[in-house]
């Protein structure tokens, strides 16, 4: 009994032994797959950044080198493309100038445009040879221009004083400037009105650009707008009339060239330049010495000079844009020319009324632009200096030191009056605000500001009642 019992105990802890072996082998296993499935992890983790890299390296590789390859290859076609384009262009060169060189000459000039100005033929032609081909200078724009115009551009001066072609001595007392035929038929040359503002004193001659002297019959003249026309005997020369242009139409940096007879003693100077500004506003001179604001001027930087005034300034299809009248004192390459459609306006009037038809105020006037009249504390406009007697400004009771503010709509802080007068017509009733001054205690001064009606006369007429 003691045995079998000893024996069970024996096979219970057998069994017990068993299962714990068991268990502990489990155990085991599964910590094996466990350790190997964390080691296959970081293998693959470490394929991929080895792989990551190689790409980037392989990647800057292809950056640093592959753009020089690419940059290699594309100037190389890029030169191979220019070898033959040279190759032809040359080829083409050299047959067009085989057929040109058995050319006349001129026939030649009229041709350079085809050639760059540094061409100079084939390699086996000197240049020296009378075969070489030359640039020549006669198909340039200006000098095609200045051919074609010329003959229309005259020098004016009184009577006494002497001008001859080519450089000559003047008297510095003379009174010389230059004009230009407008009308050939009818003799109208024209010119700046101070060129010729002594004709009650002086009798005063044309001469041409081939020196022939024409006496000068009548002078009609715009003191306003500085210019005049000059009448000669159109069948005692034959006269070339020049075309006018539109100056409503102008462009900043256009070419332009200017003729004339620059200090009385070199008639038919040509200078070029281009036009460096638009609407400018200039104030110069009269005949009394009172400064005088011309508005929508022309400025350039062709040489202008005294004498050149009433010249031409022509643009490259060889039409008249200006009238060159003015440049700064002292100052480089800054002359001012009236624009052409002045003098458009002006021949109309005297083809229909057979004088100047322009309309009347009968004031003088000192612009005040907005800096000006801030700076001294008065309203912008055109102060009154003077009044006509008789004037129409003078019968609306306008007196001198008002201001002139507005003309119906068009202020006047940027333009001038003279230049809103020219848009009517004769007749035209217009309504002035004007900024009149009534107490003045040291430099403040107030204004009142009052509506006065005007109708404008002919300045023609009234001037010569």
């Amino acid at each position: 009994m003691v045995k079998s019992n000893n024996a069970k105990k024996t096979i219970t802890q057998n069994h017990q032994d068993n299962n714990i072996n068991r268990n502990l082998h489990k155990t085991q296993n599964k910590n094996t797959v466990a350790r190997r499935v964390q080691e296959a992890f970081k293998f693959a983790i470490y394929i991929i950044l080895v792989s990551m890299a190689l790409g980037i390296f392989f990647a800057y590789l292809f950056i640093k080198f592959g753009n020089e390859v690419v940059y290699n290859v594309k100037n190389t076609v890029l030169h191979e493309k220019q070898i033959v384009n040279n190759y032809f262009g040359r080829l083409k060169n050299l047959k067009l100038f085989d057929w040109l060189k058995h050319k006349h000459n001129e026939e030649i000039a009229e041709n350079t445009h085809l050639f760059d100005k540094n061409f100079r033929g084939p390699e086996n032609v000197k240049s020296n040879s009378s075969q070489a081909f030359n640039y020549l200078p006669n198909n340039e724009p200006i000098v095609n221009v200045v051919k074609k115009v010329l003959p229309g551009v005259v020098s004016i001066a009184i009577d006494q004083s002497n001008i001859l072609p080519g450089p000559t001595f003047i008297n510095k007392n003379s009174k010389i400037g230059s004009g230009f035929v407008i009308d050939a038929n009818k003799g109208i040359i024209v010119t700046n009105r101070h060129v010729v503002e002594e004709s009650g004193k002086y009798t005063y001659k044309v001469v041409t650009s081939n020196g022939k002297t024409l006496q000068v019959l009548k002078i009609l003249q715009d003191p306003v707008n500085d210019l005049a026309f000059v009448f000669v005997n159109a069948q005692a020369v034959k006269l070339h009339a020049l075309q006018l242009g539109d100056s409503d139409h102008l462009e900043l940096g256009q070419t332009v060239i200017a003729i004339g007879t620059p200090f009385g003693e070199f008639p038919s100077t040509v200078t070029s330049g281009i036009i460096s500004g638009l609407h400018r506003k200039v104030d110069a001179p009269d005949m009394w010495g009172y400064n005088k604001t011309y508005f929508d001027v022309i400025q350039t930087d062709a040489a202008i000079n005294p004498g050149n005034s009433g010249g031409p300034l022509i643009n490259l299809a060889g039409q008249v844009i200006g009238i060159n009248f003015a440049k700064i004192s002292g100052g480089d390459n800054i002359s001012f020319a009236l624009p052409i459609n002045l003098v458009k306006k002006r021949l109309e009037q005297y083809n229909k009324f057979g004088h100047f038809r322009q309309a009347f105020l009968g004031v003088s006037v000192r612009h005040l632009d907005y800096a000006t009249a801030s700076y001294y504390g008065v309203p912008a406009g055109d102060l009154v200096v003077n009044v006509v007697p008789g004037s129409p400004a003078y019968k609306a009771g306008i007196k001198a030191r008002d201001i002139i503010t507005k003309v119906d709509n068009y202020s006047l802080g940027d333009i001038g009056l003279i230049s809103v007068l020219s848009r009517y017509n004769v007749g035209d009733k217009i309504t002035l605000s004007i900024a009149r001054p009534i107490t003045r205690n040291g430099f403040n001064v107030s204004f009142k500001t009052i509506k006065i009606q005007v109708t404008l006369a002919d300045r023609y007429k009234f001037l010569r009642r």
